[in-house]
């Protein structure tokens, strides 16, 4: 449906999810474009899919150059965001449990405004965003070596001041970075570069590459017609959930890497990064081999989450809560996966 919303070529298209009864979280997700093209009804598929996971979904218009520079298409998603602030909840929505995620310089807007907070508190926004999903984005590309870019950013005063990767602190909240490895768009070193910064400065950082994919392939794959591409909406969605997107669906089945962590008895603040999933733990040879095996259980009990419906139901549900499974599921695993 569109929504109006107080600015000019700013409406959104929001898909929910369907017989919803309780409040659903939120995703406002932000189209890419090279900031100087696109449009919400390209993206409709995006928020289907997440629809279908759960998620009331919005994708608001902003405005493009050459009519705009930055920052003012940053500004006008902060204003996207605080009419899902105002509003969200009369469309079944939960404005305590607001991701947000983006595609290319989609994935630039959406992180930005979780790195810098004068956007979002210009527009009088409150609420928090609980995590950042961003596909293929540029997070540190100055100078600015492209036309559409220089286009764009060109005449930002303080142009460094415009790179996420400069911009990262103790409050940016958890993010879930991926890309194509083969994207000839926008690099993956942009990717690995701003992992790394968020992994330095102690923020939860999930990274996945995909092999041999490009630039619009990950976005793409959200849809039903490339899903079996590649994993990206099981991947995003699980990221969402690890943050508290369906805290019923935790405590039914314990999918999380919480409970990963607590199975496993790992502080996941502490250490350097496991390459399995971006996370940070300790470097101690047993807790990070504990860590795989919670992490492999966890995953198992994730399939019947996010792949079949109902998430969980009569004997199953007591098979997949970690109280009922305990040392003996997490013991089995170990063996299957041979990290016993």
């Amino acid at each position: 449906m569109a929504l109006p919303m107080p600015m000019a070529r700013a409406t959104s298209w929001m898909s929910t999810p369907p017989s919803s009864s309780a409040p659903a979280p939120v995703v406002y997700f932000i189209y890419g474009g090279g900031w100087n093209r696109g449009e919400r009804s390209d993206y409709q598929f995006v928020g289907r899919a997440l629809a279908a996971r759960g998620f009331v979904t919005v994708i608001a218009d902003y405005r493009l150059v050459p009519e705009v520079r930055y920052p003012e298409f940053l500004e006008d998603n902060a204003n996207g965001l605080r009419w899902v602030q105002d509003n969200i909840a009369q469309y079944g929505g939960d404005p305590n449990r607001v991701f947000s995620a983006g595609h290319s310089a989609g994935a630039y807007n959406a992180v930005m405004l979780a790195l810098d907070p004068s956007f979002l508190r210009e527009y009088g926004v409150t609420l928090s965003i609980l995590g950042v999903a961003a596909l293929s984005g540029p997070y540190d590309f100055y100078p600015f070596e492209y036309g559409e870019v220089r286009d764009a950013f060109g005449d930002a005063p303080n142009p460094q001041g415009t790179q996420p990767i400069n911009l990262v602190t103790s409050n940016t909240p958890p993010m879930y970075l991926a890309t194509g490895t083969t994207d000839p768009i926008v690099r993956m070193q942009n990717t690995e570069r701003f992992a790394q910064k968020l992994k330095d400065s102690g923020i939860w950082v999930t990274t996945k590459y995909y092999n041999g994919f490009g630039h619009m392939e990950p976005v793409i794959a959200m849809g039903s017609m490339w899903r079996w591409r590649m994993p990206v909406l099981d991947d995003m969605v699980s990221f969402f959930q690890m943050f508290g997107a369906f805290p019923e669906r935790r405590a039914l089945c314990g999918r999380s890497a919480g409970a990963a962590r607590a199975i496993a008895g790992i502080d996941c603040a502490d250490g350097p990064d496991h390459p399995a999933d971006g996370c940070h733990v300790p470097a101690d040879p047993e807790i990070v081999r504990r860590w795989r095996i919670a992490l492999a259980w966890s995953d198992e009990q994730s399939f019947a989450i996010f792949r079949r419906q109902p998430p969980c139901s009569g004997r199953d549900r007591q098979s997949h809560h970690p109280a009922a499974t305990g040392v003996d599921g997490y013991s089995r695993t170990a063996a299957r996966h041979g990290f016993a």
